[in-house]
């Protein structure tokens, strides 16, 4: 594909998370004041950037363990399946769980990276392992960024929304708490995801295995 296409993926989703991230940091220390009345909306869109995270978050956990496992790094393959199998099926995800998930899946990527870097024999069928694995890596990403707008759309909200109250439930003002910490924990955590994978796919243009077509992902 054209590298223009693809560094195209990389500049937007750049662009985007930066705006979010500003966002996000920009409610973070303000105090809330006033009614709740957006709440319910609130809550809603920030629930669903969390579950969208937490969904592509398994899928690019499973990817690196393919991408591992095509380089021969098996037992980090083996790490990442565990780690992918623990998410299964969550609707959010902890900052102590992005700390965890992006520990485990950078070293890995990054073990593959210098592996595939330094290799001067990738195999025929190494390189259609890779781009299989990349081929479901790159569109995680792409959802992931989606996710973190989501998330910062509705964290950008909280300000004017002022404190939640009984009438919005429980479960909101439990979430309201939350939003100011997991707001730009999840912007930056797929921020740093998006630079790392678009570092792979550069090196996996280098070697000349086929890489996706940014501009056709299915978001």
């Amino acid at each position: 594909m054209e590298r223009r296409k693809f560094v195209q993926l990389g500049t937007i989703s750049a662009v985007l998370i930066g705006l979010s991230s500003s966002k996000a940091g920009a409610f973070a220390h303000k105090k809330l004041l006033g009614g709740g009345g957006a709440w319910g909306a609130i809550a809603k869109d920030f629930k669903a950037g969390m579950q969208i995270l937490a969904k592509q978050s398994q899928v690019i956990l499973l990817a690196i363990g393919d991408l591992a496992e095509a380089i021969g790094l098996r037992d980090e393959a083996a790490v990442l399946r565990t780690e992918a199998k623990n998410i299964e099926g969550k609707g959010s995800l902890s900052a102590d769980e992005m700390d965890a998930i992006a520990a485990k899946s950078n070293k890995t990527r990054d073990l593959v990276f210098d592996k595939m870097k330094a290799s001067t024999n990738l195999t025929i069928e190494q390189k259609k392992k890779i781009a299989q694995a990349a081929a479901k890596y790159a569109p995680a990403l792409a959802k992931g960024v989606m996710g973190a707008i989501k998330i910062s759309s509705a964290a950008s909200k909280v300000g004017s929304a002022g404190t939640p109250g009984i009438s919005d439930g429980m479960d909101v003002i439990s979430l309201a708490k939350d939003i100011p910490t997991l707001a730009p924990k999840a912007v930056s955590f797929v921020s740093n995801a998006v630079e790392g994978g678009n570092k792979f796919f550069e090196a996996m243009r280098e070697k000349g295995i086929e890489t996706p077509d940014a501009i056709k992902m299915d978001l």
